[in-house]
């Protein structure tokens, strides 16, 4: 009588806990390597993120500035660290240089036609401010945005509180237009600031004047009106945003968040001052 070998496989006690310990050694040296890269990966974002923010911070302070006509700001000539301007106000270079007073001959929520003997070029009056400074809809402000020269059709930024007529008198103004760049205290972001000078109360104020303008009168010096504010950057803190110079115009940038931070610096050559 043949008997049968009992041939049953497995492993042993000591092979399955060898083999779940390798197994989870290599797990983890997987899972770390992961991770790590995958915080590199985000890291390298973030700082990428940083220094975007700062480079349009600063191509835009730049490209204006180096255009401007003025600068409000007085300026030391060399670099004195922490005494140095936080900000920077100078007069707009890239508007075409006019004044205009004239009646509408229509309006709709978010647009006005302009008077028939306005520019025939299609987007002459893009980012010029537009004041209702007669009748109906007296004292609104808005920006022009589009501008159609064939039907002097100009789109403004935000729609009007109340819709102007042909009865609206307007002004159109570009001549003393300011830029100002500052940091605010509370967020941490760069602003920039659009604002122009008069003699008269922000509502009331239709004539635009140079910022040290003075005059016989009270009051006898102008005072700054803003007729805008946006946010441009953020993750700036005061004091991390500098300016130094005259002719050439040198601006610093600290721009950081956590423990990350990204330091950037130019250097500004005025064309019209």
């Amino acid at each position: 009588m043949i008997k049968k070998r009992n041939s049953q496989f497995g492993f042993t006690l000591i092979e399955s806990i060898v083999a779940i310990t390798v197994f989870i050694l290599i797990s983890v040296v997987i899972y770390s390597a992961y991770s790590f890269n995958q915080r590199a990966y985000l890291e390298g974002e973030k700082m990428a993120e940083l220094a975007q923010n700062g480079r349009i911070i600063i191509e835009r302070i730049t490209r204006e500035v180096r255009q401007a006509t003025d600068i409000v700001t007085t300026l030391p000539q060399t670099d004195q660290g922490a005494a140095n301007p936080t900000e920077i106000e100078f007069q707009d270079g890239h508007m075409p240089v006019f004044s205009v007073t004239n009646t509408a001959v229509g309006a709709s929520t978010s647009t006005i036609i302009l008077a028939a003997d306005s520019s025939t070029t299609t987007d002459y009056y893009n980012n010029i401010f537009l004041k209702i400074i007669g009748n109906t809809g007296e004292g609104q402000i808005r920006k022009i945005i589009d501008y159609d020269g064939a039907t002097k059709t100009a789109t403004i930024g935000e729609e009007w509180s109340v819709v102007p007529n042909n009865t609206s008198v307007y002004r159109l103004g570009s001549e003393y237009y300011y830029i100002r760049y500052y940091v605010s205290a509370g967020n941490n972001e760069v602003h920039r600031q659009y604002r122009v000078y008069c003699f008269d109360s922000c509502a009331s104020c239709n004539n635009y004047f140079r910022w040290d303008d003075i005059r016989i009168g009270i009051p006898a010096t102008t005072s700054a009106c803003v007729l805008e504010d946006r946010i441009i950057g953020e993750y700036v803190a005061p004091g991390d945003l500098k300016f130094w110079g005259s002719n050439v115009i040198d601006i610093s940038l600290r721009i950081s968040e956590d423990d990350r931070e990204v330091n950037l610096s130019t250097k500004v050559f005025g064309r019209n001052f």
